[in-house]
């Protein structure tokens, strides 16, 4: 049947419309207009600048939008780095609003209290055998909790030994280098420890106080973990066990003894520091730079500052493993202790998968290699590993491998408990036993508020 002009007219009109909206979805996609999809993802971490972590996002920016999921977007990221002593306050603030970041640096210790607040990485796209490959050993038992794996490490920190060479060299112990075990090296911070009557004139090492040595608390930890012991009853932290602990005991007795002036390990004490402030001299690391000690236990991260403020000094400086126990080291079983952060997921993210995506990326091998040219640091992949002499890390490196932690609750609230207690015992104000009697009551008062409560556990299924 022939068409008549009118309907032939339609034909052609409706034709033009569709015509048009083919070429429209075309060049401007689905938003129309030439409007594209704006996702923005923030991040928030401690101890990385954006130095450090922007280059990463540029990179991740191109890959993604390489992908389907992200062609047509405008892909906006936000990484914002803060205090550490300021960071979990604020985080906490944010995300009883509903608000916060989308991926935040947790610290290893922080899983007990913070899992509900995460979204787990969905075992599709990496499985606990797979993680377990990838990354060191103390991750796993770090970062997996309930078999669900809620972070992905980029770096592995540890408490390492540094070393004033020419203190040592000169000092007449036979041994121009620290000694393996904590029995030998008792005697060796006795011999470097110059005194004038009882009073301190250049200390051996800095063990015994809390209050002007930056990783006291982290210290003690560390000689906790090589008794085998340990502060939370389970995994979950559930309960602090320190009552009846006797490896815990043993530890703080041992740590205070350092800033005992009746003991044979006598090397420092709370008054060592006073009057040094006029020289910018406030704890055991601006000590240790100016040389009036002759090592110190730190970190990784405290390199840098060691490194370029000791070049000023004169300092000579060399980096030692952790001393052992006697029995660690016969049964060549040694325990470092590990101290990190890693990224996760938080809960309130609008882009679960996308920000999953990010900490995936970052944590790659090539983009970590890039990393650690940026910013040195001991790797949390075995892969990475490297224990060339040319490295000044190498130590940190060869420490990660045999890293442990604590299972502890709140590492901000636990340290500050530990730390006064650490330094009442130190003062002659308590016992140890006392000590660690009161703490497990503080303690457990801490922990306990947040068992009674039944928060919303989120699981894979948070992944869209």
């Amino acid at each position: 049947m022939a068409l008549s002009s009118s309907q032939k007219k339609f034909i052609a009109i409706v034709g033009g419309v569709v015509i048009v909206f083919v070429l429209a979805f075309l060049l401007f996609g689905r938003g129309g207009g030439g409007e594209k999809r704006t996702i923005n993802l923030t991040i928030w971490g401690v101890g990385d600048t954006q130095s450090d972590i922007q280059p990463i996002i540029t990179e991740f920016v191109k890959y993604a939008k390489s992908t389907d999921a992200y062609a047509g977007a405008a892909l906006l990221i936000d990484y914002r780095t803060w205090r550490e002593d300021e960071y979990e306050d604020i985080l906490l603030n944010q995300m009883a609003e509903g608000r916060g970041p989308d991926i935040f640096y947790i610290h290893n210790t922080w899983l007990p209290k913070y899992h509900n607040k995460l979204v787990a990485l969905p075992a599709d796209q990496m499985t606990r055998d797979q993680f377990r490959s990838l990354f060191l050993p103390v991750a796993a038992e770090d970062l997996i909790y309930d078999n669900k794996i809620y972070a992905l490490p980029h770096y592995v920190d540890t408490l390492a030994l540094y070393y004033n060479t020419q203190q040592f060299q000169s000092s007449g112990t036979g041994s121009t280098r620290p000694t393996a075990t904590w029995s030998a090296f008792k005697a060796q911070a006795a011999a470097l420890t110059n005194k004038f009557g009882t009073s301190i004139t250049r200390s051996g090492t800095a063990l015994g106080t809390t209050k002007n040595i930056k990783h006291g608390v982290d210290i003690f930890y560390l000689m906790t973990l090589q008794r085998n012991g340990k502060i939370c009853r389970d995994e979950k932290c559930a309960a602090v066990f320190l009552a009846d602990n006797k490896e815990a005991l043993q530890s703080m007795n041992e740590y205070t003894s350092y800033s005992d002036s009746k003991s044979t390990n006598y090397t420092w004490d709370s008054n060592y520091l006073k009057g040094m402030e006029t020289s910018n001299i406030f704890n055991d690391i601006d000590a240790f730079i100016r040389g009036r000690v002759s090592s110190i236990f730190a970190y990784a991260d405290d390199y840098d500052q060691i490194s370029v403020l000791g070049k000023n000094s004169g300092l000579r400086f060399e980096i030692s493993e952790i001393p052992q126990t006697d029995e660690s080291a016969a049964n060549a079983e040694n325990i470092a202790f590990a101290s990190y952060w890693a990224p996760a997921v938080s809960r309130n993210s609008n882009y679960p998968q996308l920000a999953w995506d990010f900490v995936k990326y970052m944590t790659s091998k090539d983009v970590l290699t890039e990393y650690y040219k940026r910013r040195p640091r001991p790797p949390s992949r075995e892969d990475l590993m490297n224990t060339d002499q040319e490295n000044p890390l190498r130590v940190f490196h060869r420490q990660a491998k045999y890293a442990q932690s604590l299972v502890i609750f709140d590492k901000t609230r636990f340290t500050q408990a530990f730390s006064d207690a650490l330094e009442t015992v130190a003062d002659k104000a308590m016992s140890s036993f006392n000590a660690l009697r009161k703490l497990e009551t503080d303690l457990n008062k801490i922990i306990d508020p947040y068992l009674q409560v039944e928060g919303e556990e989120v699981t894979e299924s948070g992944v869209q």
